[in-house]
């Protein structure tokens, strides 16, 4: 496979990485189409499918990331196709005496300039939706 890099792509994603870290709602929202479809990952280690972008931002709300102290760092991001990127994040997180250390990779389409779809996984689904669920 080579690495066919589009530099606006990258830029979006990394941009959209970002909004996360800022707790940007309105700046991810921007980022997104209206009829988004993503792939969020459950704790049994499958997927949600979650139609729509005010679904998509209804479900990150829910993480309460304003309750907790955290950061993400992107290790690797890679262009797939012109409209297709792969990001691979880690997630450092505390969060009322509890602690995650976790990566996510994220396969994401492009339409348009934005995000379109997105494929979630992760290295540790279980731990994960139980951190973030907690209050």
């Amino acid at each position: 496979m080579t690495n066919c890099k589009n530099s606006s792509l990258e830029s979006l994603i990394e941009e959209f990485i970002t909004t996360f870290i800022k707790i940007d709602y309105a700046k991810m929202e921007s980022l997104l189409t209206p009829d988004l479809t993503s792939y969020i990952t459950n704790a049994e280690g499958g997927v949600d499918k979650v139609r729509g972008r005010d679904a998509y931002i209804e479900r990150v709300r829910a993480m309460n990331m304003e309750r907790v102290k955290f950061n993400i760092r992107i290790t690797q991001l890679v262009t797939i196709k012109q409209d297709q990127g792969l990001v691979m994040v880690e997630i450092k997180a505390d969060r009322n005496g509890k602690s995650l250390h976790n990566f996510a990779a994220f396969l994401i389409n492009v339409k348009n300039n934005l995000i379109d779809e997105m494929w979630m996984v992760e290295a540790l689904p279980a731990y994960s939706d139980t951190f973030w669920k907690e209050d």
